[in-house]
C-alpha cells in the first residue's frame, strides 16, 4: 500500500472520531470460505487502496447497525447477493478498533450461505472496489484496512474451530 501524508491522516483522523462502523463476513458453514471486499485504487485514503475489508461501512444518524449494513450492502453489491446476505444476518458481535492513536466501535455480522450461494455471489459484480472469495488459510495473512484486521482474527479465533 502507499504511503500517507500527514493532511490524508488528519482527515482520517477526524472521521475516525465519531464513526461506528458495521460490517459483514458472508462464509460458508465449515467457515472455510469467506466473501470479503478489496478496496480499488480509487478508493480516497491511498494509504488503503487496493486493501481488504468487510462489505460494510459507516452507521449514519438514527441508523441501526442493521439497517446502515443493509444501506451499505445495496450500495457495495449488486441487488440480489445484497439480498441474499441481509436475509442471513447473525450478529458475532461488538469490537473495538484500534487505528493508530485512534479507536471505533465496531458492529460485526456473518451470513453463514452454501458453496454454491457463496460462489454465485463471487462471480456477481460488486459496484465498489472487489469481491473476493477467501480460502481460510488466506483470510487472515491479508492488509486490512482501519484495523480491521485485528476484528477479522478475533473472529476466526473466535468462530471458526
Amino acid at each position: 500500500m502507499s504511503a500517507t501524508t500527514m493532511s490524508e491522516m488528519d482527515t482520517v483522523g477526524e472521521r475516525l472520531k465519531e464513526h461506528r462502523g458495521v460490517g459483514v463476513i458472508p462464509t460458508n458453514e465449515s467457515r472455510s470460505l469467506f466473501y470479503i471486499q478489496q478496496k480499488d485504487e480509487h478508493y480516497p485514503t491511498l494509504k488503503f487502496r487496493l486493501g481488504y475489508s468487510f462489505f460494510g461501512g459507516a452507521i449514519g444518524g438514527g441508523e441501526t447497525p442493521v439497517r446502515a449494513l443493509e444501506r451499505e450492502l445495496d450500495e457495495e453489491l449488486a441487488e440480489k447477493p445484497a439480498r441474499l446476505i441481509s436475509e442471513h444476518l447473525e450478529k458475532v458481535g461488538e469490537f473495538t478498533v484500534r487505528f493508530e492513536e485512534m479507536s471505533y466501535p465496531f458492529t460485526l455480522y456473518e451470513a453463514i450461505l452454501s458453496d454454491a450461494e457463496l460462489r454465485r455471489i463471487a462471480a456477481s459484480s460488486v459496484r465498489e472496489g472487489y469481491g473476493m472469495l477467501v480460502e481460510r488459510a488466506t483470510v487472515e495473512n491479508l492488509l486490512y484496512i482501519y484495523g480491521l484486521g485485528d476484528v477479522l482474527r478475533e473472529y476466526v479465533q473466535r468462530e471458526v474451530r
